[in-house]
């Protein structure tokens, strides 16, 4: 190959390309042109030879333009001029030819994917290994939760067992007194016998200062003690009254205990002791300390005897009970319990035909070791 110099006239414009040939005298030089400022003169300076490629099948030629004098101050230097059949390599054209650049959207799919699955991990391990906070928090959250259900549970039930309490008293006949009252179909003809000879006396509920819970035989009952409004009087008094809770949450008052009803007035029956049937009677029952034996009874080995008495009445029986029966072991089974102190019981009573002891009547079953009555037959 050629090497290209500048053929220089005395006009610097005129400047033109030219191909010097390889087979030029190896003395001969190639010059680098430049222009002297000074005496705006071209001056020549020799440069080193370059070895260059075979010769091409045909030259290049490059024409340069004019040269603005008022815009260029400085000619290029030219060096070397590579043959013109070795392509030049555009290297970010290569760089993407060999590596295609992935869409963005791509980069975006895979972060969310990554995200995604970062959340589910955190989330899973979160619901199947709640942290000792987090489980002491929902402990707290669910007792909280559960203590405000019992409030609002506890606070309709008093409500209720008031409702029904002021119903009860205010009521002023049998029919009005019956949708108060627990058992109301066993109950009604034993109210009616008893309003025969008392009178209703209607009242009010002034406050419930007592209510506590009983569990008796399996069942719910609740025990409140509450004062009755003296009206213009200004006297209070207070009463025990027992309620039964049913299944649905309605609540009866048991009105047997509340009136404790007898079959009878117990100073008549203790002075007139009539035979026939028994009967059974609400009274306390304690251990007879006098030692009352006598007439049919006087034999102590065969009877065992307990003061009987009743509320509202002075009055007294002696109740007997053979020594060795299933009646003596259930009393001594409840004297125990009770710490020996007396009982209030249910029990059926009963005055053998020509019995001469004057105050002496035979206790033949406990219905009930207390005064109500939980399921009766």
């Amino acid at each position: 190959m050629g090497f290209s110099s500048f053929h220089v006239s005395e006009r610097e414009s005129d400047a033109r390309l030219r191909v010097v040939d390889d087979e030029a005298s190896p003395s001969e030089e190639v010059l680098r042109l430049k222009k002297d400022r000074r005496e705006d003169k071209v001056a020549a300076e020799p440069v080193a030879r370059v070895p260059v490629a075979p010769k091409p099948e045909e030259a290049m030629r490059l024409d340069v333009g004019e040269v603005e004098d008022e815009r260029r101050t400085h000619e290029p230097d030219i060096d070397v001029i590579i043959d013109g059949r070795e392509e030049s390599v555009d290297p970010e054209e290569e760089w993407t030819r060999e590596h295609k650049p992935v869409p963005y959207g791509w980069f975006i799919l895979i972060a969310v994917a990554v995200i995604a699955a970062v959340v589910a991990a955190t989330m899973a391990g979160r619901s199947d290994e709640p942290t000792e906070t987090e489980r002491a928090r929902e402990a707290s959250v669910e007792r909280s939760e559960a203590e405000e259900a019992d409030e609002r549970e506890a606070a309709e039930l008093v409500a209720a067992v008031e409702r029904r309490i002021d119903g009860y008293l205010r009521a002023d006949s049998v029919e009005a007194l019956l949708p108060h009252v627990r058992h109301r179909e066993r109950v009604e003809p034993l109210a009616r016998q008893w309003y025969e000879s008392h009178e209703f006396e209607p009242r009010r509920l002034d406050e419930m200062v007592v209510f506590e819970p009983i569990n008796l035989e399996g069942r719910t009952f609740w025990k409140a003690l509450v004062t009755i409004d003296g009206g213009a009087a200004g006297d209070q008094e207070s009463e025990p009254i027992l309620l039964e809770q049913f299944d649905d949450g309605s609540v009866r008052v048991d009105w047997e205990t509340s009136v404790c009803f007898q079959p009878m007035a117990w100073d008549d029956y203790v002075r007139d002791r009539p035979e026939g049937e028994p009967m059974d009677f609400r009274v306390m029952v304690a251990p007879d300390a006098g030692g009352l034996y006598s007439h049919e009874f006087r034999d102590e080995s065969k009877w065992r005897a307990f003061r009987l008495t009743a509320r509202g009445s002075d009055e007294y029986a002696i109740g007997y009970l053979r020594r060795g029966s299933r009646m003596e072991s259930r009393i001594y089974e409840l004297f125990v319990e009770n710490r020996g102190r007396p009982l209030a019981l249910v029990v059926r009573l009963a005055r053998p035909a020509g019995t001469l002891s004057p105050r002496g009547v035979v206790m033949e079953e406990v219905l009930s070791p207390h005064w109500l009555l939980v399921d009766p037959e």
